[in-house]
């Protein structure tokens, strides 16, 4: 996903093959020997190397597995990742949810807090809160902080993630603000820090629906509407870190036109079903929009013509994606992939648009969570952009 490091010493490329080795044992596990080296381009030899010192350090463990049809009579040997290796924190934040949770190294969820805060505008309030969570939840897992690799974060608004700055998050109110290098002070941790979606699209690529897909575009439709570009492999982040900030995107359908947010969020939804009459505002309007979805499946035909409006909208975005981009699969994430009348809507017309096989298989709605995606994200950084060290691991050998 990210340019790999630059090789400059010997050290450097054995670290870079361990980073792989272990990175395809833990998004692609269980899995053989012979299938790492083919994958990863290494040699056996090498790879058997590799995956001693991983075992011996904790961080995988062998698993034997359906009988070996090239040699009978002895089980096929496959490696994944050990759960107790290591354990990251999640932190998924956005105006109407605010989440902390602690993994495993098998992205197991083993506590998760929702933060209870009446005020998001100031985010040193937020981040401290945060903090504190993080340190409760794992003290209430038994996990002490050496164990620990790094904590990631998916907010929303616009990121630099080299420097984990948020640049602005209009919903929040928060402009400017160094969330990773905060909190990487308060946690004494690595911080990586991502836009929603492309956290969203990240934890898709590494542990979803779009393992082996290079060219993926993400749309998150929530109370407004982001999206991520993952684009021969890598993050498209535009000028400035905008890319996927699509809210002011022109759209038209037979109801109404106007900007994305105003015809295919939970936004929109709201102003469809309220009419003239007030919406409820930003604090309650979540759990309005959950409300509006079990209305919507139990068939009540004003909230489903709500849902009909917005998702038509949204076929329209879906299509003016796949025309300029062109990727392998569109991704719809947000509470609207629960709602029937809105996926069948959508679905409907864009079978219209480009067939019943293109509207099947390359367009699909996710339930991937903010939180599981900030926990994925926390794990892939781990791995891809931070040198493991074992001795390290040797050195804690810590008993939970």
């Amino acid at each position: 996903m990210t340019r790999p490091a630059l090789v400059t010493t010997r050290k450097d490329l054995g670290d870079i093959n361990r980073r792989q080795v272990l990175a395809d044992i833990m998004f692609n596990g269980p899995i053989a020997r012979s299938e790492i080296a083919k994958r990863v381009n290494l040699t056996q030899a090498s790879v058997s190397r590799i995956t001693r010192e991983l075992i011996e350090n904790g961080l995988i463990v062998e698993k034997s597995s359906e009988q070996n049809n090239n040699r009978p009579g002895r089980p096929l040997v496959q490696l994944e990742v050990n759960p107790k290796g290591g354990y990251v924190i999640g932190v998924a934040i956005n105006l109407f949810v605010q989440v902390v949770t602690i993994a495993n190294f098998a992205n197991e969820t083993l506590a998760r807090r929702k933060l209870n805060l009446e005020n998001l505008n100031d985010p040193r309030i937020v981040l401290d809160a945060v903090a504190e969570t993080a340190q409760d939840l794992l003290e209430e897992v038994n996990v002490f902080n050496e164990q620990v690799l790094s904590c990631g974060v998916a907010i929303t608004g616009a990121v630099n993630p080299s420097t984990g700055l948020l640049r602005s998050a209009p919903s929040l109110q928060w402009e400017s603000v160094p969330v990773g290098m905060y909190l990487s002070e308060k946690l004494d941790l690595p911080v990586f820090v991502e836009t929603v979606p492309n956290a969203k699209n990240l934890a898709e690529y590494g542990y979803g629906s779009t393992k082996n897909h290079n060219h993926v575009i993400l749309l998150n439709a929530y109370h407004i509407i982001g999206a991520s570009f993952l684009l021969n492999g890598e993050l498209y982040r535009g000028f400035n870190f905008h890319a996927g900030v699509i809210e002011n995107a022109p759209l038209k359908t037979e109801f109404a036109q106007g900007a994305a947010r105003d015809l295919v969020s939970g936004l929109a939804i709201l102003k469809a079903y309220y009419g003239d009459a007030p919406i409820p505002d930003q604090s309650s309007a979540s759990d309005t929009v959950l409300e509006l979805i079990k209305k919507a499946n139990a068939g009540e035909a004003k909230a489903i013509h709500a849902f009909e409006q917005a998702a038509t909208a949204m076929a329209e975005l879906v299509k003016l994606i796949k025309e300029i981009l062109q990727p392998e699969m569109i991704l719809l994430t947000g509470p609207v992939v629960n709602c029937t009348s809105y996926i069948n809507t959508v679905q409907t017309e864009l079978e219209a648009y480009a067939g019943k096989d293109w509207a099947d298989n390359y367009f699909k709605p996710s339930n991937m969570s903010s939180e599981f995606a900030a926990q994925s994200l926390a794990l892939y950084k781990s791995i891809s952009e931070q040198d493991l060290q074992l001795q390290e691991f040797q050195a804690q050998d810590l008993q939970i």
